[in-house]
This record gives structure tokens, C-alpha cells and sequence, in this order.
């Protein structure tokens, strides 16, 4: 079936499948401790089998009603990764075109994943669209969280660099995540 593949390719579609398929994770498990703690009011930990003996934080209602829960498939079952991203458009981080991407990029990466045959295909303009484009939303909605919730909730001493001197808060031009600057970095290499 593979006898006759281009080692080339194989390499290539290895390297761009790997990089889209950890930004993703890194965006839903990023996301999913941001969003955890900013639900939840206190971490309370329960025993478990790690050498701390503690296991797993128990998300607060809160956080699984408005993060965990909020996409449903079709069938009615949850899909986690989609809701962390449709909690983010509830809260205004992303638009629906930036979920509908979200979409279509966890579509790709469990292709990426469960189908290997799709080693055997070139890296098609229409994946590289799509890492881009998912590295943008990426970028966007940390710098929309940096800026609309982290630094707005900051207590003031914190934003003192932020106040002109008129006495206004300013918020920064730009505010990234350094993960996101990480990727879009590799991204780059890996489109070029």
C-alpha cells in the first residue's frame, strides 16, 4: 500500500501533521487551565496516585457548566475541545468565523491523527491556510484575554506602566502569549 511513497513528502507531512496537531492541544489544554481558574474560585484537590498524593483539581460547576458542557455533536455528545472554543466565542475572545475555523481545525487535527494514509499526501495549500489562520486566532484571542481580562482585573499598582499622565489607563498595543509567539514562529518555517 505504501511501497511507493515519496520519503520526502512522508517527512514533510510528518512535520507540518505534529506541529498543527500539538498547537491545537496546546490551545485546548491552555485554554482549558486559563478558563479553570478564572471559573473557579478555589482549587480544592482530591487524593490520587500521584507522588504529591494529589491527582486532579475538581473543576468548580461553574467551569464545567460554562466551559466543559457547551458543544454538544449532533448525537448530543460532548466534545471538550469545541467546548473550550465555544466558550471562548461566549465570552467574546473570538467571532463565529474565528469558531467556525476552530472547527474545522479540530476536524483536521483528529484526521491528522486517526487516518494514516494521509501520510502518503503532500502538505496542501489548503492545510497551510488553515494552520495560518488558526495561528491568528490563537494570537487573538490571548491578546484579547491579556488585555480585557488579565490587565483590566489587575489590582492598579500592577498597570502603573499603563496610566498616561493624565491619569487614564492605556492599555498596551500589543500583548501576546509567549506559547502563541512560539508557535507562529515555528508555524512560519513550517509554511515557508
Amino acid at each position: 500500500m505504501f511501497t511507493d511513497l515519496n520519503v520526502e513528502n512522508v517527512k514533510q507531512r510528518l512535520i507540518f501533521n505534529s506541529l498543527f496537531v500539538m498547537a491545537y492541544e496546546q490551545f485546548i489544554n491552555g485554554w482549558e487551565d486559563t478558563l479553570r481558574a478564572f471559573y473557579s474560585d478555589s482549587i480544592i484537590f482530591e487524593e490520587g496516585k500521584s507522588p504529591s498524593g494529589f491527582s486532579s483539581v475538581k473543576a468548580e460547576k461553574d467551569f464545567i457548566a460554562n466551559v466543559l458542557q457547551v458543544y454538544k455533536n449532533k448525537n448530543g455528545k460532548v466534545i471538550k475541545g469545541l467546548s473550550i472554543c465555544k466558550s471562548l466565542l461566549n465570552l467574546n475572545m473570538i467571532d463565529s468565523e474565528d469558531f467556525n475555523v476552530l472547527k474545522d481545525v479540530h476536524e483536521k487535527r483528529n484526521k491528522f491523527v486517526h487516518e494514516f494514509p494521509l501520510l502518503s499526501l503532500n502538505v496542501t495549500n489548503e492545510d497551510k491556510a488553515l494552520l495560518s489562520k488558526f495561528m491568528e486566532i490563537k494570537s487573538k484571542a490571548s491578546k484579547r484575554w491579556i488585555l480585557e481580562v488579565e490587565i483590566s482585573t489587575n489590582p492598579p499598582e500592577w498597570n502603573a506602566n499603563f496610566i498616561d499622565s493624565a491619569g487614564n489607563y492605556v492599555p498596551p498595543e500589543e500583548a501576546f502569549d509567549i506559547a502563541d509567539l512560539y508557535f507562529r514562529a515555528i508555524a512560519d518555517i513550517a509554511l515557508s
